[in-house]
């Protein structure tokens, strides 16, 4: 979610070795992200120095094992550069880490697990699936769950949102739609759409917005606090 770390190197062994590498390539070469291709590159860690009042014994083995041979992935973009007319004058790198969106690279850390999971049938768990990411894009992630022809092995995901455009009919069904609500001890509560009875060709964002669902903030005089008159009698 906010942190997909644990899901980069998974990708990284994709690209580099697994059956799904040319595929997530052209994933990310088709989202509009304006690259044309994917490098890995490994590169050599710089060797750690053995301080002199370790005792002997332990400063061997530590040096045994900080020799082994240790390595980086380096992930890098492609992208088309032009010219000041507008015409394409060659292809320019980019370190994803450093020179990418944190939007750009959320998208490459999914697309391993993401591809992984369709293909095979599994299911994909992800925190807060929209952060980072335009709204649009994350339809479309959803999406893909949806069709058979992308997911022909009844993969499912399981994710977390905010977002309340999210809440619609043409993407979910009722009882795929689940609802946390805290009570007055600080307890979560889970519940599903589906106990409310609501039509199926209902606006689900503008009933739970309304309340009629739960699971929304309550927002004691806020105003009045930021005002600085939450002090004042009335």
């Amino acid at each position: 979610g906010i942190n997909d770390a644990g899901m980069m190197p998974f990708t990284i062994m994709q690209l580099l070795e697994g059956k799904h590498g040319e595929t997530i390539k052209q994933l990310i070469c088709r989202l509009d992200l304006g690259i044309n291709d994917l490098r890995v590159k490994q590169i050599p860690a710089p060797a750690i120095p053995v301080p002199d009042s370790i005792p002997e014994e332990k400063r061997q083995a530590l040096m045994t094992l900080l020799g082994s041979e240790q390595e980086f992935m380096s992930v890098h973009t492609l992208h088309t550069q032009y010219d000041n007319t507008g015409i394409p004058a060659g292809e320019e790198e980019f370190d994803l880490s450093s020179h990418e969106s944190e939007g750009t690279q959320k998208l490459l850390a999914l697309s391993g697990p993401l591809i992984d999971t369709l293909q095979n049938g599994k299911t994909l768990i992800i925190d807060e699936l929209d952060a980072r990411l335009h709204p649009l894009m994350t339809r479309e992630i959803i999406s893909l769950f949806n069709q058979k022809v992308t997911n022909p092995h009844g993969a499912q995901l399981v994710f977390n949102t905010q977002d309340t455009n999210l809440l619609d009919n043409t993407l979910f069904r009722r009882d795929q739609i689940w609802f946390v609500e805290k009570d007055q001890q600080g307890a979560s509560h889970l519940y599903s759409l589906a106990e409310f009875r609501v039509r199926n060709d209902k606006d689900y964002k503008r009933g739970y917005i309304q309340g009629r669902y739960g699971a929304i903030p309550y927002l004691n005089h806020i105003q009045t606090v930021v005002s600085g008159k939450h002090g004042e009698k009335a």
